[in-house]
This record gives structure tokens, C-alpha cells and sequence, in this order.
């Protein structure tokens, strides 16, 4: 991999991150085009760290607040924090368990998750939850974490799933957007920690510096689709990207 494809992939790694599109799934399509080889899954968490930075930026009161929050005022942020602790749980046995898997996964495969995607997207029109943040449980941080955890196969959108969760538990969409966001970050930076052990296999294959020029094209994509995408398209119209992901999906299972 050259420096023009860490660019290119960085950069199609922070646009699609909050979309609901499913960036890994875009990830493993533009490394076959690119002919990016080696351990893709390893490229894949690390230029999801320029993302996670980006949010840990774009957040920093408000993890500061749920921080304090939750060790000494208690109420909202403990309740929040809560949610999010039980929320990742499921996710990271789902990740435990399924790591393997999707490093082998077929563009076929990638395909029909795509259409799984766009079949939770398109439902997203039909859930009016009426819940706030205020009311989230333990117990409903792990059911959304189940379907966070789900999104780890490329196709299958982290932020399309998570979103789904919440709102089939109640939570009106704005607030389930709200607790995907919160929850990517521990989610990132956990399985930045799990796949960091790869990096000593696959240094042979990569620079440093071409790592570099990903995680920069992947925080200042992130900050651009975070500014100027998310709010107009995401919070407002999210079912529509249900029409994209269908055609994604036919497109890649016809090109399988």
C-alpha cells in the first residue's frame, strides 16, 4: 500500500463512519479495488482510530461530564454510563468470538449484509420512540449492545444497528444517534487495543508513515462528515440511505 491509498482509504473510512453505511464494509471494498493485500482487518481498526479521535475531540465536554457524572453526581450520567457499560459487554463477545470470521469474509457475504443494513435503515421510518436518555437502564444498554455487536461484519452498519437497537427499545431516534455516538467511542478504542498485537506482522508490510497519512485522512474526513453530514442526512432523513446500502449490496453479490 502506497501513500495515495492510505489517503483514499483513510478518507473513505471517516466519511462513512457516521453514516450509516457501514465503513468497514467500504473499507474491504476499495482495498480489493486498490489491491491493498496483507491484514486488512489491523488497517481497518487503525484508521478507525482517526475517527475516534475525531469524536473524542468533537465530545470531550461531554465525556468529561459523564465522567464526573458518573463517579460522584450520580442521576443522568450514572444512568448513562451504565447503559454504555452494558452495552459493551455483548459487544466485545461478539468481537471475541467473530474475529476471525471477519477477517475471511467473501465480498458476497459483505453484499447481503448490506441488504440486512438496508432492511434495519428502512425500518428506522416506522419506530417512533418516545424515550429520552434520561431513561436508559443497564438493561437497555445491552440489548443495544447486541445489536452493536452484530455490526461487526463488514456490511452490516455499526451506527445503522446500534441506532435500530435503540430505537426498537423505545428511544426516540435523535437519542439513539446520540448513544451510538457516545458508544463508538469505547467500542473504537477497544478493538484498537485487541487488533494493536497485529501490528508486529504487519509492519513488513506498512510504514509507519503510511499509517500516518490514513489516521490524518481519517480524523479531518471524520470532523467534515461529523460538521456538515450528520445532522442534515443522519438525524433527519436515515431511512433513505436504506435505498443506497440495497443497491450497494446487489451491486457487490452481483460482483462476487
Amino acid at each position: 500500500m502506497d501513500l495515495l491509498d492510505a489517503l483514499v482509504l483513510g478518507a473513505v473510512q471517516g466519511l462513512t463512519e457516521f453514516l450509516p453505511v457501514s465503513s468497514s464494509g467500504h473499507l474491504v471494498i476499495f482495498q480489493k479495488l486498490l489491491g491493498v493485500k496483507g491484514d486488512t482487518l489491523f488497517l481497518t481498526v487503525f484508521f478507525h482510530s482517526g475517527s475516534l479521535c475525531a469524536l473524542v475531540l468533537l465530545f470531550r465536554k461531554t465525556l468529561w461530564e459523564l465522567f464526573r457524572g458518573f463517579l460522584f453526581h450520580g442521576g443522568y450520567y450514572r444512568s448513562l454510563g451504565w447503559g454504555i457499560i452494558g452495552a459493551l459487554i455483548p459487544t466485545a463477545i461478539f468481537g471475541l468470538l467473530l474475529e476471525e470470521k471477519v477477517e475471511t469474509l467473501p465480498i458476497r457475504d459483505v453484499g447481503f449484509f448490506y441488504l440486512l443494513t438496508a432492511f434495519f435503515l428502512l425500518s428506522l421510518r416506522y419506530l417512533k420512540g418516545i424515550r429520552d436518555l434520561e431513561d436508559i437502564s443497564f438493561k437497555d444498554g445491552f440489548l443495544i449492545g447486541i445489536a452493536q455487536g452484530a455490526g461487526v461484519f463488514p456490511g452490516l452498519s455499526r451506527s445503522g444497528v446500534t441506532i435500530f437497537g435503540g430505537a426498537f427499545t423505545g428511544f426516540r431516534i435523535d437519542s439513539a444517534i446520540r448513544f451510538s455516538f457516545l458508544l463508538a467511542i469505547p467500542t473504537i478504542a477497544g478493538a484498537l487495543l485487541l487488533e494493536i498485537r497485529g501490528f508486529s506482522a504487519f509492519k513488513g508490510e506498512l510504514d509507519w508513515l503510511c499509517l500516518s497519512v490514513g489516521f490524518v485522512s481519517s480524523f479531518f474526513f471524520s470532523l467534515f462528515a461529523i460538521k456538515f453530514l450528520l445532522v442534515p442526512l443522519v438525524q433527519k432523513k436515515i431511512h433513505w440511505f436504506s435505498l443506497y446500502c440495497l443497491l450497494l449490496g446487489v451491486i457487490l453479490i452481483f460482483w462476487s
